[in-house]
């Protein structure tokens, strides 16, 4: 693998398998976020940013830093460092610990880009899912980008693991 990450990528199923290679080869936490900083600019579709995130690999006694270097993307401005953030965050860590600060996020940061915004209302999604009153609290306070809060309600309808009536007051909140 490691000669692998040494030639350039030449197609995007290349540079798709790189993110895969970062993410799970067996390696050090250390040695894994070099990688990881190297690749981030590398990053220019969903389907990379999304299996790349889901698909890292950490030691639990790593958690933490791990959070930390991935909350500090969001601050970049950038839309796929932004759009990385998010969806890393809602594949590890919508926990009892990190879901207020994930939707904090969601809430406060803004960005035009179409895929930060998608990403944004996927993961504010998957939040509700798992802590609905929380996730309610910060939709009715209404704080988050207007096209992220409608594409937010849309993505939790479109849940099979919501019922009708969590169903029927979110789309009365559109």
């Amino acid at each position: 693998w490691e000669s692998f990450l040494k030639e350039e990528p030449g197609c995007f199923e290349e540079e798709f398998l790189r993110g895969l290679v970062i993410a799970t080869a067996p390696m050090d936490t250390e040695r894994r976020l070099e990688y990881t900083g190297g690749f981030l600019d590398r990053i220019d579709n969903w389907s990379t940013c999304d299996s790349f995130c889901s698909s890292w690999k950490y030691p639990k006694k790593d958690s933490e830093r791990i959070h930390s270097y991935f909350r500090s993307l969001i601050d970049s401005g950038q839309e796929y460092r932004m759009r990385v953030s998010v969806v890393f965050r809602m594949s590890h860590f919508i926990d009892d610990q990190h879901v207020d600060g994930l939707l904090a996020d969601i809430e406060s940061y803004r960005n035009e880009g179409y895929y930060y915004k998608m990403g944004a209302a996927w993961a504010a999604s998957f939040c509700y899912i798992a802590y609905p009153e929380k996730t309610m609290a910060v939709l009715k306070a209404r704080k988050m980008d207007d096209w992220v809060y409608r594409k937010t309600i849309q993505k939790i309808c479109e849940s099979y693991r919501v019922s009708d009536e969590d169903k029927a007051v979110l789309r009365s909140m559109r």
